[in-house]
């Protein structure tokens, strides 16, 4: 761990050095060099670093970066516009969950995922004028890679589920949207030497996801992983894609052989509690996620456009059990649980059809934006939080909102640098 940290100290001083030696002496130039050493830093580390320490040096140079900031510079960037709505929007959408906590009554501990996204949307808003170089991503993803290779050398035992200093729920997420970074990176970089490295932390990041086991992530993860290569053939690169998508198939195979008994008993675990669901019994992980997406949706027709607030145990009591197994599930889903382990669920249950229109229109605009500039990176994000939201509460994990906010500022400003033109934001 010292290793890294000192790792990344000296590379970011002698990014600033090198920053300074170019004759870049103005203020512009070494805040543009310390958002791209503390976006490196983020990316590096915000995978095993707790109580958001990875996330504290981007969110205070971008404060400072505001505060000394030229309204001309960096405006005239390509794309600026779009990048500068991406923030309003990312302001905006943590201000309206922030009010439909207060007008629900919501607890206090509701506002810190939200918290985070006001704090990512000053990094969206300081990074839209300075932009990161796809140098300082790079060395994130690679550092972050190295470390979890360290972590399964000297601290994985070899069996069962594994997460560095997390619920495993929160970790592979994460490390979801790092390994769509990651192989985005592999098919857009046109240096051999960066897609090996961009494939070998694919490979890192997807081969950790199936230690974690997480069947949701796992499941996005191949689809994924086969949807870039195919978008890559539809844009006429056949020569390119298909070979990598073959290597990646390989990969997969391999990652599954290597993995496959804890994968094989989640698995044959998920349906075992799918035929016990049939038979009145959901007192199991599947079994109550079915029995309370099932009470939301029928409840949330009380209130159908602002919706029931966060009580998880008042909102689903507008559902009358069925059976006497649905009876006994109930009562321990009313003590147990606070959420209803699905982002879309969350939403419309808590915030009703107002809520889910913003959630929908907040990924629209950032798909749409994806599209139209091509920072095909910013999908990591989104992919983590919207498709392992059908199964999980990902929207109530700070750390992953958090993720979404500042990973996605620095994803969606990426500067391609010496990338292909085809990448080029």
């Amino acid at each position: 761990m010292r290793f890294y940290r000192r790792f990344t100290c000296l590379q970011g001083v002698l990014s600033l050095s090198l920053s300074l030696t170019r004759g870049n002496y103005t203020h512009e130039g070494v805040i543009t060099t310390l958002l791209g050493v503390c976006s490196a830093f983020y990316l590096g580390f915000n995978l095993v670093l707790r109580g958001g320490v990875a996330e504290i040096p981007i969110v205070v140079v971008s404060l400072i970066a505001l505060v000394l900031l030229r309204p001309a510079e960096g405006a005239g960037h390509k794309g600026f516009k779009d990048r500068i709505s991406w923030a309003f929007v990312l302001l905006g959408f943590a201000l309206f969950n922030c009010f439909m906590i207060w007008f629900h009554d919501g607890e206090i501990e509701l506002y810190e995922p939200y918290a985070k996204l006001l704090a990512g949307s000053l990094a969206a808003f300081a990074l839209a004028y300075h932009r990161v170089n796809v140098i300082y991503i790079r060395a994130g993803l690679y550092v972050a890679a190295g470390y979890l290779i360290y972590l399964y050398l000297f601290e994985y035992r070899g069996h069962g589920r594994y997460s560095a200093g997390m619920n495993p729920n929160k970790w592979s997420p994460m490390l979801l949207s790092y390994a769509v970074a990651s192989l985005v990176l592999v098919f857009f970089d046109k240096s051999r030497l960066f897609k090996a490295m961009a494939f070998l932390a694919w490979f890192v990041f997807a081969g950790m996801i199936f230690i974690a086991t997480s069947r949701t992530t796992i499941l996005v993860l191949v689809l994924v992983t086969l949807c870039i290569p195919l978008f890559m053939i539809l844009c006429r690169r056949l020569l390119l894609s298909l070979p990598l998508l073959a290597i990646l198939i390989l990969s997969g195979f391999l990652l599954f052989n290597y993995s496959g008994s804890p994968i094989e008993s989640r698995s044959k675990q998920f349906f075992r509690e799918f035929s016990a669901s049939q038979s009145d019994k959901y007192t199991s992980s599947s079994g109550f996620r079915f029995l309370m997406w099932k009470g939301g949706l029928i409840s949330v027709k009380d209130s159908i456009f602002t919706g029931l607030g966060y009580d998880l145990a008042k909102t689903i009591e507008g559902y009358e059990p069925q059976s006497k197994g649905e009876v006994k599930a109930i009562n321990i889903i009313k003590k147990r649980f606070g959420s209803f382990h699905n982002t879309w669920i969350d939403v419309f249950v808590s915030q009703g059809l107002l809520g889910l229109s913003v959630l929908l229109s907040f990924f629209a605009f950032s798909l749409i934006l994806v599209k139209k500039n091509r920072t095909l990176l910013m999908l990591g994000p989104l992919v983590a939080i919207g498709l392992n939201g059908l199964t999980e509460s990902t929207m109530y994990m700070s750390i992953l909102v958090g993720h979404l906010a500042l990973a996605g500022a620095i994803y969606m400003n990426w500067n391609a640098g010496d990338l292909s033109e085809e990448s080029r934001a």
